[in-house]
Formats: C-alpha cells, structure tokens, sequence
C-alpha cells in the first residue's frame, strides 16, 4: 500500500510492507520519505539601484539574463544563453547586476538549477529605471 501527501511542492510518500515467508512468519513495516518538486521559477523579490548598476534579488540561487531589445522582450531562450549576462554578486547567486542605464527598460528572466523559468513570452520581471531629482 502506498499513501501520498502533498504540501506546497513536498510530496510525502509512505510505503507499508508486509512479508511473508515460506513459513507462514510475517512481519509488517513502513518506510516514509518526502520528494520536492520545484514546480516554480525564481521570484524577483528585491529591485533597486546600487549606486551605477542595476541590482535585483532572487528567492533561489539563479542564473539571471536581459534584453533591451524592445523587438525581443521577453522572447528569449535562457537555455540557449540568449540575452546579456547579469552577474553575481561575490558568488552569490540570489544577487545579480547589470548596468543601470536610464535610457532603456530591462526584460530580465532568470533560471534557477533546475531549469525553471518563465514561458517562453513572459519575463521574471521588466524593469524601467527612472532618474530621481536630488533633494536640495
């Protein structure tokens, strides 16, 4: 008999065994084990301007691209390595940058380690920087 849960992406499996043997002996037990399934590409949770550059943060460890190709948008392939490169941050992969440029709007995906990400359309997040007045 196998039972089965499932809780926000945890599928919880629980095997009942019974054996047996030749001799009539029998002896009963059970085994359980949970199974993630990530079914979700990385969220944007943070977008800002750190100093000249354009910084955005992750829920989950990404690999993060753009396009300011306003013909492109959103429709293009992580996968195939399409669009600019963010980097990350002193090797952590929830932060990344980009250069900020007031001038164009940023079509940002990311892709976490096991290939989520958005439809092929849809981006994680489009960013439009904007220049703000200095207090006098």
């Amino acid at each position: 008999v196998i039972y089965v849960t499932e809780i926000l992406g945890v599928i919880e499996y629980t095997y009942y065994i019974r054996c047996i043997d030749q001799g009539g002996n029998t002896d009963f037990g059970e085994t359980t084990f949970n199974v993630f399934v990530d079914s979700q590409a990385p969220r944007i949770v943070r977008i800002l301007n750190d100093g000249s550059r354009l910084k955005i943060i992750t829920d989950e460890e990404a690999e993060c691209r753009y396009t300011n190709d306003v013909n492109v948008k959103c429709n293009f392939d992580l996968n195939e390595g399409d669009g600019n490169p963010m980097q990350s941050l002193d090797n952590n992969l929830k932060e990344h940058v980009a250069i900020w440029d007031v001038k164009e709007t940023y079509y940002i995906k990311c892709m976490d380690e096991n290939g989520k990400q958005p439809n092929p359309t849809q981006c994680s997040v489009v960013v439009r920087p904007v220049e703000l007045a200095e207090e006098e």
